[in-house]
């Protein structure tokens, strides 16, 4: 995929941590009822509990060169594996991804990292061809954004930080720190 003629830039369809947040909620109403409202809990759940399925058909399209499905560990996980499929490096801004509220309070009372937080539906997108690419996504797709652009280098680095951050291979989702290992294995990735 490496080509110094064609530009590629990242975008991310979805909510960041999506599935995570549900199943915190859901898991962990009791524990997070004690520190928010019970009703908030419930609407927690009830938000993440809409099932979106993402269309792939939608996905094979004439502006979309390559994309990757975000799930356990995350859409930081999910943009090492797309460098890799593409051989190329990434500067991006993680403040960019899509992400709501209710999984940033959650991660924030179990000091998790959202952006390492089990996903669904949660889809990044290379195009080398940007406005279309964009045009065609927001008019496809809920929670769209553009988050980088591809690079030759095999660096991958974080932008919206005052120093220099790396992407790093870490793929171990965030859940598996409340959660036993084989919670997961019952969700077919």
């Amino acid at each position: 995929m490496k080509s110094s003629s064609n530009k590629f830039y990242l975008y991310s369809i979805g909510e960041t941590g999506n599935l995570g947040t549900f199943l915190l909620s859901k898991n962990k109403h009791e524990e997070l009822s004690k520190y928010f409202p019970k009703d908030y809990v419930t609407s927690i759940c009830n938000h993440f509990n809409k099932k979106k399925n993402i269309n792939n058909k939608l996905l094979d399209n004439e502006y979309i060169s390559k994309y990757v499905i975000a799930t356990k560990g995350g859409v930081l996980a999910a943009l090492w594996d797309l460098c890799e499929e593409m051989k190329l490096g990434l500067e991006y801004s993680i403040k960019l991804f899509p992400v709501s509220q209710y999984t940033i309070e959650v991660c924030n009372y179990f000091d998790l990292n959202p952006y390492r937080l089990l996903c669904e539906d949660v889809i990044l997108v290379a195009s080398n061809k940007p406005i279309e690419c964009y045009k065609y996504l927001i008019n496809n797709f809920d929670n769209v954004s553009f988050v980088g652009e591809f690079n030759d280098s095999n660096k991958r680095i974080r932008t919206d930080l005052e120093n220099i951050s790396y992407l790093t291979k870490d793929h171990k989702d965030e859940l598996l720190k409340i959660f036993p290992k084989n919670f997961l294995k019952s969700y077919k990735f």
